[in-house]
């Protein structure tokens, strides 16, 4: 079991290049701050507070409001990232503007050439396209329940609310309750039907949708009465499951499964009769 949770902690996603290399940074932040503290950012308010130590605070702060509100690990450490970077490059601004314009072309180009990586998705959700969103959704008529997660690539939202999928799938996971992901970026016409967009400032990805026999059921975010405006944007896991009524969708498949069982039994039992 050792070697096991040793080698899975070294893959983890967290010590990925994008979290090491931001590491990195901000410890050779400290050890510039050391070596030459900022002068301008010593001066001592009333309250016997520098404006260096107001900055800090200021950071501390974001990081306690975003860690009660923040959905996801990978939400939260990408704001506090964001955050730190902030309160970085403005303390170097006082220490040496040259030092501070390094600092941001570093933190670029991490975020480009290592993006922050996203959660592996589970084994038990399917990847559609058009043809598969058909046949396994739209066209379904058995008694099945399937969850599609509409996602883009590109879109940090739908990368920091991933992990969220993985928690749904491992506690709502059953064969009659199925879970799916589809690409919205790339099969953008699956999107349109569902009155998904896909746009760059879309509020609306991810989206998730529920069906059961060709008929959508819920989604969140929910399209507002009037086709545009969005509600029900907060993403959490305890939000997701009321929403989409996940508990009830459970019942339900777990009900068919026994109808589908108590159907099997009975066939059974006729045909041992005839064999008899």
């Amino acid at each position: 079991m050792a070697p096991s949770l040793i080698s899975r902690f070294f893959s983890s996603r967290f010590l990925s290049p994008y979290y090491l290399l931001n590491a990195i940074l901000i410890g050779a932040f400290v050890l510039f701050r050391i070596r030459d503290p900022p002068a301008e950012l010593a001066t001592v308010d009333p309250m016997g507070f520098t404006k260096e130590s107001q900055i800090y605070f200021c950071a501390g702060l974001m990081y306690v409001t975003r860690a009660l509100s923040a959905p996801t690990l990978d939400v939260y450490l990408s704001s506090v990232l964001l955050f730190t970077r902030v309160a970085i490059i403005v303390v170097l601004f006082f220490m040496s503007p040259a030092l501070a314009a390094v600092f941001v072309i570093l933190f670029t180009f991490v975020g480009l050439v290592f993006p922050q990586p996203r959660a592996t998705t589970p084994a038990a959700v399917s990847v559609l396209n058009r043809v598969s969103f058909a046949e396994r959704v739209t066209r379904n008529k058995h008694k099945t329940i399937t969850v599609v997660w509409l996602h883009a690539p590109w879109s940090p939202r739908c990368t920091g609310l991933a992990p969220l999928l993985n928690r749904l799938v491992a506690a709502y996971d059953h064969p009659r309750l199925r879970w799916a992901k589809l690409d919205a970026s790339v099969w953008t016409d699956v999107a349109a039907d569902l009155d998904v967009s896909t746009a760059a400032t879309s509020q609306q990805l991810p989206t998730v949708v529920v069906f059961s026999q060709g008929k959508e059921l819920a989604r969140l975010p929910t399209l507002g009465r009037d086709g545009g405006k969005l509600e029900g944007l907060k993403m959490t896991y305890a939000s997701l499951v009321e929403g989409l009524g996940l508990d009830e969708r459970l019942r339900v498949a777990e009900a068919w499964e026994e109808e589908a069982r108590n159907k099997l039994s009975k066939a059974q039992a006729r045909e041992a009769k005839k064999q008899k």
